[in-house]
């Protein structure tokens, strides 16, 4: 059963411990909280290669347990309530165990998680949270896409980073500033994947204006040529104006609205703005279902940058 118990130090900060295994041989110390976390080690061990290496009798870790029959890690750069849900899985207390994590706590999980190699037995439970994910802002889904990075999951990755290339209209790389301070992921890393969303939403804005200016605009119910008005003109250049500055979720949205209107009672008007109108809906309808498919980024390509940098 697990239990709770909390302690005054001298310092006047309270520090909680938590028996995730009353008659366990192995406390975590984590965090500048000094959350004490006790456990099995033999579970631990299980579940992680990296503190399975740490507890073999060459280090100090296994030689007090070796020895002793218990031991005190201290983990003070690690998140507290993130590593407490990691063991918590591990333990088997799926009724503690929350199944929906805001993302800025399931990013911390995913750190703690990738530091430890812990994907493995937390399969299960990071399938719910990214099942279960809300998000309510572009820094929101920006974490979303670094956890699903190092939990290596494509498919959350892929459509978060779709998500950010079609839905956000600033810059790539201040998100990823702001998450350089965190450390939660190497900044190498950060910054490839706001170049690679960059990369991905110019890609995506020329291929729109090239799909607006390669498609007929004829309109050959009119007995004859009609010079197009100075307003269609002006909308024309405002469309790919926005592009630059607004998402191109904002831009298709703008162009599925009835954009053109006839001018007192022109009826020639009036033909050309119905015929205008459709067709930047069936363009915005369309570029928007290629979109999901194109607009998507993939982890091992952005791996294999990684590597490269390495070599």
């Amino acid at each position: 059963m697990m239990s709770f118990a909390t302690s005054q130090a001298s310092n006047s900060t309270v520090r909680q411990s938590l028996d995730l295994a009353p008659d366990g041989d192995l406390v975590f110390v984590v965090g500048s909280e000094q959350r004490r976390l006790r456990v099995h080690s033999q579970q631990v061990r299980n579940a992680s290669p990296a503190f399975n290496t740490m507890f073999q009798p060459k280090f100090k870790e296994g030689q007090a347990l070796l020895q002793e029959g218990s031991a005190e890690v201290e983990l003070p750069e690690d998140n507290a309530d993130a590593l407490e849900i990691i063991l918590q899985v591990i333990h088997g207390y799926s009724d503690q165990v929350p199944t929906t994590l805001e993302p800025s706590r399931l990013l911390e999980v995913a750190r703690a998680c990738e530091k430890y190699d812990m994907a493995r037995p937390l399969a299960f439970a990071i399938k719910v949270w990214l099942d279960c994910k809300v998000i309510r802002s572009s820094k929101e889904l920006w974490a979303i896409t670094m956890a699903a990075c190092l939990f290596r999951h494509q498919q959350v990755f892929a459509e978060a980073t779709s998500a950010l290339a079609f839905n956000f209209g600033g810059s790539y790389l201040d998100l990823a500033r702001e998450f350089e301070a965190a450390n939660v992921i190497e900044f190498s890393v950060l910054l490839e994947i706001a170049v690679m969303l960059e990369e991905t939403r110019n890609r995506l804005r020329m291929d729109l204006i090239t799909y607006i200016l390669t498609k007929d605009w004829s309109v050959p119910s009119l007995s004859r040529k009609t010079k197009m008005w100075p307003g269609l003109i002006a909308e024309f250049s405002q469309q790919a104006a926005r592009l630059e500055t607004s998402s191109i979720f904002l831009v298709l949205k703008r162009m599925q609205e009835d954009l053109f209107e006839s001018v007192n009672g022109n009826a020639e008007r009036l033909v050309i703005a119905c015929r205008w109108n459709t067709t930047f809906r069936a363009i915005a309808e369309n570029f928007r279902k290629g979109q999901e498919i194109t607009g998507k980024l993939c982890i091992l390509c952005l791996l294999k940058e990684e590597h490269r940098e390495h070599e």
